[in-house]
């Protein structure tokens, strides 16, 4: 039986629910429902590009490149089987790397489609929390999220999921409580945008603060899976009911709240709302505390609310939940305006945000959050080429330091010191105590599981760091960010598919971000589509009119690969002049582009000299492949640590 290949797929198993009952009443009867599911099933199969492998008595295997497919074709039976076998059909579906064979698919992954089949309920499909991640990119195929699943000879538990569509079964809550167990109960929510009723638009700034600084003060629960803001602010002034906005953040519970603020007091009126099986509202509260006492008020909505789900907080939880300090009001309203300029993500922005910042501390120097926006500002500067790395590297380091001593447990500052471990310093094992740091203050920290995702790809451990940035997506759906940085691990990994589809929604919410330009130009240029990476380029290069119009006319003149070798010399021209900085591997992208792969380690070596952030990527980058036949690249590769695998560290 030859091997044809080890790759990842989606492996989907069907049963006929009563089937062998069925056999020993009517063999014949039997015999014909068989045939009418072979029939019925291989079609739809062929039809959604999957390969029907084999029968097991009355089971079916098909496997399937893609989870979308797959789900798609799992649909499509189970609509026609509700009309002709009345809905006797149970499917499993899971997505791993398995090995493909000619008739046949093995691995664990197979076993874990086969339980999921198993436990489903007549007429419905489960799915593991691995498909759900991936068809997210498809809104026609809704989920409900029914819980962690300990499925028979699988280790650990599965987080499975309900496709929820036209004439398909959703499980009864009964039935849920049952599979899930006696650790049942609330598993995700999200926190939608606050009303504004303090009667001044004006402060619009302190309510969005407050509800931010509610969703970091729940985040705390590790238990419980939180959106993030960034994520529910989608749904501000939203047209969409309760329950289509669980789904499409695949949540069970949702948070609605409304802000006043009078005389010195904050009073917030929570609401928190069930939406499986169907919208319920379960519990509601009036909370009120001075402006002095606001995370005070928190950490009670968020102990009552733990009550009210039945959780039962860890040590760790209850010593951080429960113990906060005053503030001084002046500092605290400084602060929320402040967060409120830094979100619009514009350079004046970020001025206007490090004044507010620096106003808190001059207020109350021993206010933690304040050097914590700092850092996070000097970092998205840095980014964006607005201040000199290493400049921004220094006072990050200063601002980090002092917010530590203030809050040890702060999971974005642990983020922060991770990030300019990775960046300014190349120090891989100090950056890994960061990020896990980070990801232990705070499990829902969106950006810390994303980021980590990136750390795993130089380290080569390709399937954590698809784990991690599909934490990321989980935690923050609707993030450009997030799925851009998904996007380059799954790149990077090659799943070259998947890293298109993910930057290609990042770029339907916000078509102005540079890290999804540099995603889509990758994944168009993989894909041969040259003409699509070089529309992608022009806005790449819009800041720089004189390479994009030099880019431009050789491109017209003659085709994409002289485009290329022109936009590099272009920039090597104002590399040299020092008017702006230019990053060396961007040249050095260039350059491969146009096969000139001897000029390509010219700028990698300068890429090393000046320490540019993106030098760690290229070990494991598809276009730089060409350049392993390069000594001095492979030189490089262990100059930098990055040539062996490197083992994972125990962080307390």
């Amino acid at each position: 039986m030859p091997v044809l290949s080890r790759q990842l797929s989606a492996i989907m198993f069907t049963d006929i629910v009563g089937y062998t009952s069925m056999m020993e009443e009517d063999e014949d009867r039997a015999m014909q429902v068989l045939q009418q599911n072979r029939e019925l099933q291989k079609p739809i199969i062929e039809k959604n590009e999957g390969t029907w492998l084999k029968e097991m008595g009355d089971g079916a295997l098909a496997v399937f490149d893609n989870s979308n497919s797959a789900v798609t074709a799992a649909i499509a039976i189970q609509q026609s089987a509700a009309g002709m076998l009345k809905g006797k059909i149970r499917i499993g579906v899971h997505i791993a790397k398995v090995i493909v064979t000619e008739n046949d698919v093995y691995g664990e992954g197979v076993n874990i489609a086969s339980r999921l089949e198993s436990i489903a309920e007549p007429g419905s499909i489960f799915i593991s929390e691995a498909v759900q991640k991936s068809i997210t990119q498809d809104s026609r195929n809704a989920t409900r999220l029914l819980g962690e699943i300990r499925l028979k000879n699988i280790m650990g538990k599965i987080n499975t999921y309900a496709i929820d569509a036209p004439n398909l079964i959703i499980p009864s809550e009964d039935k849920v409580r049952k599979l899930v167990g006696s650790k049942y109960g609330i598993q995700s929510l999200a926190v939608l945008p606050f009303d504004n009723l303090t009667g001044d638009p004006r402060r619009e700034y302190f309510v969005a603060g407050i509800h931010d600084n509610l969703i970091t003060a729940l985040s705390r629960i590790g238990s419980l899976r939180v959106i993030s803001k960034t994520s529910t602010l989608k749904y501000k002034n939203s047209v969409l009911s309760i329950p289509e906005i669980a789904k499409e953040l695949v949540i069970d519970r949702v948070v609605e709240a409304s802000v006043m603020r009078l005389n010195g007091i904050i009073r917030i009126n929570v609401q928190l709302i069930k939406v499986f099986p169907e919208e319920k509202h379960i519990w509601a509260e009036v909370f009120d505390r001075p402006v002095a006492n606001v995370y005070e008020l928190f950490d009670e909505v968020t102990q009552s609310i733990a009550r009210e789900i039945n959780l039962n907080l860890t040590v760790a939880e209850r010593s951080v939940i429960g113990h906060a300090k005053t503030v001084i009001p002046e500092a605290y309203d400084s602060y929320l305006r402040g967060i409120f300029h830094w979100e619009k993500l514009t350079a004046k922005d970020f001025e206007l945000a490090i004044k507010q910042f620096e106003r808190t501390i001059d207020i109350d120097p021993t206010f933690a959050p304040a050097y914590a926006g700092i850092v996070n500002i000097l970092v998205s500067q840095a980014q964006m080429g607005l201040v000199d790395p290493q400049t921004a590297g220094q006072a990050i380091m200063e601002n980090s330091q002092k917010a530590l001593v203030l809050d040890e447990d702060s999971s974005d500052i642990h983020l922060m010191l991770a990030l300019l471990k990775v960046t300014a310093k190349w120090n891989w094992e100090q950056a890994e105590h960061s990020f896990i740091k980070s990801i232990n203050a705070n499990e829902n920290n969106a950006l810390a599981h994303s980021f980590y995702g990136h750390l795993l790809i130089f380290l080569k451990r390709f399937d954590e760091a698809i784990s991690e940035v599909n934490k990321g997506i989980s935690l923050d759906p609707n993030n450009p960010l997030v799925n851009s940085l998904a996007g380059v691990v799954n790149y990077h990994a090659e799943y070259f598919e998947e890293a298109m589809a993910l930057g290609l929604k990042a770029f339907d919410i916000d078509p102005n971000n540079i890290l999804t330009f540099r995603l889509l130009d990758m994944c168009y240029f993989q894909a041969e589509e040259l003409e699509k990476s070089f529309d992608i380029q022009k806005k790449i290069q819009a800041s720089d009119p004189d390479s994009l119009n030099t880019m431009i006319e050789a491109y017209n003149s003659k085709d994409y690969y002289f485009a290329m070798q022109t936009l590099a010399e272009s920039k090597e021209r104002v590399f040299k002049s020092e008017r702006v900085y230019v990053q060396p591997i961007g040249i050095a992208v260039a350059f491969i582009r146009a096969n000139n792969f001897d000029k390509a380690m010219e700028w990698i070596e300068k890429g090393y000299e000046v320490h540019d952030q993106d030098m760690p990527y290229i070990f494991t980058l598809s276009e730089f492949k060409p350049l392993r036949s390069y000594k001095r690249f492979l030189d490089l590769e262990k100059e930098m640590n990055l040539s062996a695998l490197t083992v994972s560290p125990e962080v307390g």
